[in-house]
């Protein structure tokens, strides 16, 4: 699921976790770490539900006080329940990925 607004909405305020990647596509970490979390999240659908809100633009961003990229979180039900931020110079690794995945409800 991409950042359309009317399904992302629908979709955080189901009872199913839903796992938001914010990325932006000038940074380059989130460039490198699209494929990754691509590939991993795909193991967790149908446990988990997946979405991206992919530039900065998006008012969301402020709605979810998102201000390093990328940043992972994890909503239930519209609100943020687990949240994972990038650090600087190196964003987020695959590693990172799976110890946040493994927390997940």
């Amino acid at each position: 699921m991409t950042g359309d607004d009317a399904a992302f909405r629908e979709a955080i305020r189901t009872d199913e976790p839903v796992l938001v990647l914010f990325t932006a596509s000038w940074c380059p970490f989130c460039v490198r770490f699209r494929p990754i979390f691509e590939e991993l999240s795909s193991r967790f659908r149908g446990r988990i539900a997946v979405a991206s809100l992919e530039e900065d633009s998006d008012p969301r961003w402020d709605e979810f006080n998102v201000q390093v990229v990328p940043t992972l979180a994890v909503l239930h039900r519209g609100r943020v329940v687990q949240r994972h931020n990038g650090v600087l110079r190196r964003g987020i690794l695959r590693a990172d990925l799976e110890a946040f995945l493994a927390q997940s409800p």
